[in-house]
């Protein structure tokens, strides 16, 4: 009998997990439609062939939904880089993950969620999810301390200049691109961007 309530758990869960993954997929590809006021959890819904109720389940706004979609993956990969070896090296694995995101998901995604970005609502989550402070921030000064502690920056090290520089200078290439209508050439740009910071900004602190 418990095996039999134990596999329908699981059946369960399993669904669960793909209803909630095909929400999170069908909205992506809503935003890269249309601006996200404009997309309705009707639309949502419709897409996903689930009711208002299901959507509810799993997430208690529309806004709540994108909020996740645009914080979510950066802290993960926030969580993935911050064990990961090499302090400098998880540096420029973060910055090319970022402007690599925004690459792989095309102009029209990019546009409509740095749109986003800029709400009321958004910022509002962004503030109660991480108490105010900007997980990008935080994981160049976990990378700058650790570089410090194990003698591959001086103590002299300008962390919190240098991280709020990075953290602008990433946004920024973002935010420009999505003036522009051309292709974007995010990682190109941050390959170059991260041998200048690594020649030019760290070098004068560079112990090893």
């Amino acid at each position: 009998m418990q095996d039999g309530t134990k596999k329908e758990k699981n059946s369960r869960q399993l669904q669960a997990e793909i209803t909630e993954k095909k929400i999170w997929e069908e909205s992506i590809r809503l935003i890269a439609s249309r601006p996200i006021s404009d997309i309705k959890i009707q639309d949502i819904t419709n897409a996903c062939d689930i009711s208002k109720g299901a959507f509810y389940h799993y997430f208690s706004s529309k806004e709540e939904l994108f909020a996740k979609i645009t914080l979510e993956p950066g802290r993960d990969i926030s969580e993935s880089i911050r064990f990961s070896s090499g302090s400098l090296k998880r540096l420029r694995d973060f910055i090319i993950w970022r402007l690599g995101e925004a690459e792989e998901n095309g102009l029209s995604y990019t546009r409509n969620l740095q749109g986003f970005r800029l709400v009321d609502t958004y910022r509002k989550l962004r503030d109660e999810w991480f108490d105010s402070q900007h997980y990008e921030y935080n994981l160049m000064m976990e990378i700058f301390t650790d570089a410090v502690n194990n003698g591959q920056l001086s103590d002299e090290f300008p962390a919190s200049m240098i991280a709020q520089t990075i953290v602008y200078l990433v946004h920024g290439a973002i935010y420009n691109q999505c003036l522009y209508d051309e292709e974007l050439n995010l990682v190109s740009w941050g390959e170059q961007f991260c041998d200048f910071l690594e020649q030019v900004m760290l070098k004068p602190y560079l112990l090893t």
